[in-house]
């Protein structure tokens, strides 16, 4: 019904960029910022055009319209839409939208890694750099399960063949679920950095 309907504004539109600027000026006034923010555009809903060229005019507006606030903005989004809606989000597509952004100033999380990663079939999300994560609990199930074997090959993989990695999570959809398999994530992560030389 129209009483819970929710309107979006594209980026595209210029009354975006002027929300977004408030908004953002706000908080910052009111909380500071650690120059990361997070902005999930395409979760689960599909853009207004599949056309290259207008998937990178969004995420180059989007980017902007955070720059303007903070130039060391760092955009954070969640990798989910790649898989969801994997059929329509093809490489072409995925090359547009994160290669509109200044090298290093978009970062995916590539969610589900334990299942289905996406940094594999995206080349490595053209370069942005990305973090593996654990979701588990996909939906917020209560299901006690883990598969050590493969999470530890997974994380092997991606820690060695991925450059642009920069790091291991976990996205719990729940808590109180499971506490051992997030621990041996980390666990993970840890067993397999490099020592930095002096």
């Amino acid at each position: 019904s129209d009483e819970y309907k929710t309107y979006f504004i594209y980026p595209s539109e210029e009354i975006f960029g002027e929300i977004q600027k408030r908004y953002l000026e706000t908080h910052k006034k009111l909380f500071g910022t650690d120059h990361v923010y997070a902005a999930d555009l395409f979760n689960e809903m599909a853009p207004p055009s599949w056309e290259p060229d207008s998937l990178a005019s969004i995420a180059s507006r989007m980017y902007e319209s955070i720059d303007d606030v903070d130039h060391g903005a760092e955009w954070i989004q969640m990798g989910w839409m790649f898989l969801s809606s994997q059929n329509m989000w093809t490489k072409e597509r995925i090359q547009a939208y994160l290669n509109a952004c200044p090298s290093g100033k978009v970062k995916i999380l590539d969610y589900r890694g334990e299942y289905n990663e996406a940094w594999e079939r995206t080349e490595n999300f053209f370069g942005a750099p990305f973090i593996w994560c654990y979701l588990g609990n996909f939906g917020g199930n209560h299901n006690i399960e883990g598969y050590p074997r493969d999470i530890h090959s997974r994380i092997d993989k991606v820690l060695t063949r991925a450059d642009n990695c920069s790091g291991i999570g976990c996205v719990p959809e729940g808590l109180d679920v499971n506490q051992e398999i997030y621990e041996y994530v980390f666990e993970n992560a840890w067993s397999f950095v490099k020592p930095v030389d002096d």
